[in-house]
């Protein structure tokens, strides 16, 4: 028997005579009556077999494909909604009360020519405000919430302006500068249980931050000639975290100091400047140094400090920028440090102790921030850590428990 070759047409044809219900045997008959040319049962049953199969195949792929395609834009439709609806909400929100927001212009401070003419640098960071840490979980070594916040916020106050008035004399001290390093805010959504451990949702988180920062650096200005405040956002402000679905540079902490900024502008004073910047890196040349602040959740640890990742980071960025950094100031640790000769300083926080660093870390860090003196000329010195709150001391009850607990 000669071979059939078969092409495109007969390939249809057969096709169309199977979607007629026919079977094989009639299939085999009727083409060989159409082409005159005798068929065999097992040539026109293993055409069918792989015709069906590369069919179905195609079909199945461009079905998967359609479905796909159809699953992907709605996801990104319902993304794009929820964002747009997010942005009207805040925008709303924030039109509403910024205007009942009331902070009020202050007299600034004279100049004051002291032997030397150094700045006042204050490293801001990691307040992680409306957080709540409750005692009971924490070995009665953490505990911290709104009003703790408050109190801490006043402290350093204090102690910025006793430093600035002890010193004033020899050092100058005319101009505060403030670096903002992150996680003003505790924000929500950034792990599981995190609704459990914050006072007041992300919205009224940074109303109360904003209001309280605009009102202490209005109180700095009367001691201060001139302040300038720059800041970077941390991870905590990230909303619902990286799976959210939102904008990349959605953060709370950048909403905070964009609120102080619009509140310290409307005072109409000159003298305190906001910058903010939704890069997870700020560059600043101060004299012939340059200084670099960043949060730094970029810096890779694992439950415990990362001085060696500390370094690595720091070389990375230098080959970046093409440029040698001088100072890299970071937060996100909770653990004040200075490393590499100060080249690298760390920030401590307002909390201290957390339910992390207490319970899976084993460490508790007092609540402190960091400050120095800067010359344009000779760079940074006289660093100090401003305490904020003494370390809970222990002690036995009756039962002689020292760590907190219930009896059944």
């Amino acid at each position: 028997m000669s071979k059939f070759n078969w092409s495109d047409a007969s390939e249809e044809k057969l096709l169309d005579l199977q979607k007629q219900n026919k079977t094989t045997e009639e299939l085999r008959r009727e083409l060989s009556q159409i082409y005159k040319h005798e068929f065999s049962y097992k040539s026109i049953k293993n055409k069918l077999s792989r015709l069906s199969g590369v069919k179905k195949e195609d079909r199945d792929i461009e079905e998967a494909s359609k479905i796909s395609l159809i699953k992907r834009i709605k996801i990104l439709e319902n993304e794009r909604n929820k964002q747009k609806s997010l942005v009207s909400l805040l925008c709303e929100y924030f039109d509403q009360i910024i205007p009942l927001i009331s902070v009020k212009s202050v007299k600034v401070a004279g100049h004051v020519k002291g032997k030397n003419d150094l700045e006042f640098h204050l490293l801001l960071s990691d307040i992680h405000a409306y957080s709540k840490i409750d005692p009971e979980s924490t070995q009665g070594l953490g505990s911290y919430n709104f009003k703790i916040f408050e109190q801490r916020l006043n402290c350093l106050i204090e102690k910025i302006i006793l430093f600035k008035e002890e010193d004033k004399e020899s050092q100058g001290l005319n101009r505060l500068v403030i670096h903002g390093l992150g996680d003003y805010v505790e924000g929500e959504g950034i792990f599981p249980s995190q609704a459990h451990n914050i006072e007041a949702a992300g919205t009224d988180q940074v109303v109360g931050v904003a209001e309280q920062l605009a009102s202490i650096f209005l109180t700095l200005l009367k001691y201060f000639t001139e302040i300038e405040i720059a800041s970077v956002s941390g991870n905590h402000s990230k909303v619902g975290g990286k799976h959210a679905g939102l904008h990349e540079n959605f953060s709370l902490d950048y909403l905070v100091f964009y609120i102080v900024g619009i509140l310290l502008r409307n005072t109409g004073m000159k003298n305190i400047k906001v910058f903010v910047t939704q890069s997870p890196m700020l560059l600043s040349k101060r004299g012939k140094f340059l200084f670099l602040s960043e949060h730094g959740d970029a810096i890779k640890n694992y439950f415990s400090i990362p001085w060696y990742g500390m370094e690595r980071r720091h070389m990375k960025l230098n080959d970046l920028y093409r440029q040698n950094i001088d100072y890299h100031l970071v937060g996100h640790f909770h653990t004040s440090s200075e490393v590499n000769a100060g080249q690298i300083m760390t920030n401590g926080s307002f909390p201290g102790g957390s339910n992390l660093s207490i319970n899976r870390m084993g460490c508790s860090s007092l609540p402190m921030q960091k400050i120095f003196y800067f010359s344009e000329k000779h760079g940074i010195n006289r660093t100090t850590n401003l305490v904020l709150d003494i370390f809970p001391k222990l002690q036995p009850d009756v039962n002689k428990f020292l760590t907190p607990y219930r009896q059944v």
